[in-house]
C-alpha cells in the first residue's frame, strides 16, 4: 500500500515553523509496511487542503491529513474533508465530553468555541487525543481510506502510534524492520562491502548518513510476518559479520543510550569536562531517561582559567602544549573524575571553528581523553564540516570511546 501525507499550516510554508511531524509520520508508515511517495505542504484554506487530498486521492489509497484542526477560523480541516466528500459535519456529543474533561482537569472552564472541534464528516471514525482537545477521525470514501489528525508533534505522536496496529492490518504483505547503526566507516565503503546484497521487491537496503555516523536500513517483506522476520535478521546478520566493530548497535537506540545501559550494567559512574564541545556530551547522556543512575555531571571549561581553577589542568601544561592538546584534555579528564568521584572522566578540547585556527592546529583538531582509576587514554581526531557538525562529530566521537572501553571490561 502507498501513502500521500498532507501538511497543512501557513507557518510551515512561510517557513515560521518547521514540519518535523512529516519524517516523524513517514518512519512509522514504512515501519508499518506503508510506502509513502507523496508529500504536500498547503495553506490553511478549504480549497487548497481539499485539493491537496484530490490530488492524493488520485495517487494512493492511504491519505494522512496534519493540522487544522483546532477551534480558531483557520481551522478548516474538518470543513475541507466534509466537502470534498461530500459528508455532512456531524456534532458528536461523546467528544464534547471528552473536550470538556480536558478543560476542567486542569481547573478551567471550556471556551465556547472549543465545540468546533466535536463536529466530525459523518460516517468518520474518531481517533482520541489524550494530550490536547483536538479528536482525529480516519474517514473511509470510494476505496480510499483518510486520516486526519492535529499538527502539535505532542498530540500528533501518539495518536499516531495508537493507529500502528491498524497501518499493519491494511498494508497487505507483511514486513520487517530493522536498523543497524555504524560508526567510523563512510557510507561508499559501506555501499562497497554490500555491493552483492541487491535491493529487490522483498528486500531493500537503505542508508541515512549523520555526522561520524550511518544508519542501515533493512526491510523485508513476505507472504507472512514469520517469514519477513527470518528474512530481515538472516541480512542483518549477514551485514553485522561482515562490517563488525564498526557495528555500535541496532534499533533506535542512540550512542548516549548504549554508553548509558553499560554504564549501569557495569554499575560504573562518569563525569564530563568539555570545552569545545560547550556541554554536548552532557545534554546527550542526560537526554536518556535513568541517566542519574551513573552520570554525576559536567563542566563546560571553556576558558584556560576555568580549566585551571575548576579542574586543576596544571598552568605549565598549557603553556607547554596548549588548551588544545592531548596532555591537556588528559589532565581535564582526570580532573572532572577526581572532582566528581566518579569511575571515569572524560575530557574533550578542540577548535570547533571556522575561528581560533592555526597552520599546526587547524579547525577540527579535536583530543579526546578517558581516565579511570590508574589508566589514561587519549585520542586525536582532525574532523571537517561547519562548527555545528564538529561538534557533534566529536560528542559522537567521545561516547564511542568510552563505549569501546566499557565493552572491553
Amino acid at each position: 500500500m502507498q501513502a500521500s501525507l498532507i501538511v497543512t499550516g501557513n507557518e510551515i510554508l512561510l517557513g515560521g515553523a518547521v514540519d518535523t511531524n512529516g519524517a516523524f509520520i513517514g518512519r512509522r508508515l514504512h515501519q508499518s509496511g506503508i510506502e509513502p511517495v507523496l508529500k504536500i505542504s498547503v495553506p490553511d484554506t478549504e480549497k487548497e487542503i481539499a485539493g491537496a487530498i484530490g490530488k492524493a486521492f488520485r495517487k494512493t489509497s492511504l491519505i494522512l491529513v496534519t493540522g487544522g484542526l483546532g477551534p480558531t477560523r483557520d481551522d478548516v480541516t474538518r470543513e475541507a474533508v466534509a466537502g470534498f466528500t461530500g459528508k455532512r459535519l456531524v456534532f458528536r456529543r461523546e467528544l464534547l465530553k471528552n473536550i470538556k474533561a480536558f478543560f476542567n482537569k486542569r481547573g478551567m472552564e471550556m471556551p465556547p468555541i472549543s465545540s468546533r472541534q466535536a463536529f466530525l464528516p459523518a460516517g468518520a471514525a474518531a481517533v482520541r487525543n489524550r494530550f490536547g482537545t483536538a479528536p482525529g477521525f480516519i474517514l473511509r470514501h470510494k476505496g480510499r481510506i483518510i486520516v486526519v489528525l492535529p499538527g502539535p508533534p505532542r498530540e500528533m505522536k501518539p495518536m499516531l502510534e495508537s493507529l500502528v496496529p491498524f497501518f499493519r492490518s491494511i498494508a497487505g504483505r507483511k514486513y520487517a524492520y530493522r536498523v543497524l547503526k555504524t560508526y567510523g566507516i563512510g557510507e561508499s565503503v559501506i555501499e562497497e562491502t554490500l555491493a552483492d546484497i541487491k535491493n529487490s521487491r522483498d528486500l531493500e537496503i537503505g542508508f541515512q548518513a549523520h555526522p561520524g555516523q550511518v544508519d542501515i536500513k533493512i526491510t523485508a517483506r513476505a507472504a507472512n510476518a514469520g517469514l519477513a522476520d527470518k528474512k530481515v535478521d538472516e541480512v542483518k546478520r549477514l551485514i553485522s559479520g561482515r562490517l563488525g566493530r564498526n557495528i555500535m548497535g541496532s534499533g533506535d537506540i542512540s550512542f548516549e543510550g548504549i554508553a548509558g545501559s553499560l554504564l549501569k550494567r557495569k554499575r560504573k559512574t562518569l563525569a564530563v569536562a568539555e570545552s569545545c564541545t560547550g556541554g554536548l556530551v552532557s545534554n546527550l547522556i542526560t537526554n536518556v531517561p535513568g541517566s542519574s543512575d551513573y552520570f554525576q555531571g559536567g563542566v563546560v571549561s571553556y576558558s584556560n582559567e576555568m580549566k585551571m581553577k575548576i579542574l586543576g589542568v596544571p598552568q605549565p601544561i598549557l603553556k607547554k602544549f596548549g588548551a588544545v592538546s592531548g596532555q591537556a584534555a588528559g589532565k581535564m579528564a582526570e580532573g572532572i573524575r577526581r572532582v566528581a568521584g566518579t569511575d571515569y572522566g572524560l575530557g574533550i578540547t578542540g577548535i570547533a571553528g571556522p575561528s581560533g585556527a592555526t597552520r599546526n592546529k587547524p579547525a577540527g583538531l579535536v583530543y579526546i581523553a578517558l581516565a579511570s582509576a590508574g589508566r589514561l587514554n587519549a585520542e586525536k581526531h582532525n574532523f571537517y564540516g561547519e562548527r555545528a557538525e564538529v561538534k557533534e562529530r566529536t560528542a559522537r566521537a567521545a561516547l564511542l570511546m568510552l563505549i569501546n572501553h566499557l565493552k572491553n571490561l
